[in-house]
Formats: C-alpha cells, structure tokens, sequence
C-alpha cells in the first residue's frame, strides 16, 4: 500500500519548520517503525490552485481532464 501526501509551503523556511517542529521530531522512532520508506520530492505547482470537489465531478469522464497541469515546456 502507498500513501501520497502534498503539502504545500509558501516558502522554504515554512518547510523547514515544519520538518524540525518538535511535535513531528518527539514522534521520529514511532513514524520510523511504521513506515518503511519515505521519498521527498520538492515540486514547484504549475496549477493555479487545485480544483475544487464540484470541479473535479464536473470534470469526471473528461479525457484529457481539463485539471491536467501544463507542463513547464507548454507554459
């Protein structure tokens, strides 16, 4: 089973908040026992904002979905 999770920040500092607030250090050993692997990948949001859930129904059979992000090469 995988799990994703985008969290976004609005700059770096915010990232590095949160990877050193010390609720989410305390908890290290239990998160490390539990989850066998963790990939960061930084990623720069080409979306204006992410679609909402009446977008996404609207949009639900649609090929291409219209909520495909252009790539950075079409912008």
């Amino acid at each position: 089973m995988s799990e994703v999770q985008l969290i976004e920040f609005a700059a770096r500092a915010g990232y590095e908040d949160f990877m050193a607030d010390p609720r989410r250090t305390a908890l290290a050993d239990e998160r490390d026992a539990a989850i066998a692997r963790t990939v960061l990948c930084p990623v720069e949001l080409l979306c204006p904002r992410p679609p909402s859930a009446a977008d996404v129904r609207e949009a639900a059979g649609q090929w291409p979905s219209p909520w495909v992000c252009a790539s950075a090469s079409s912008r």
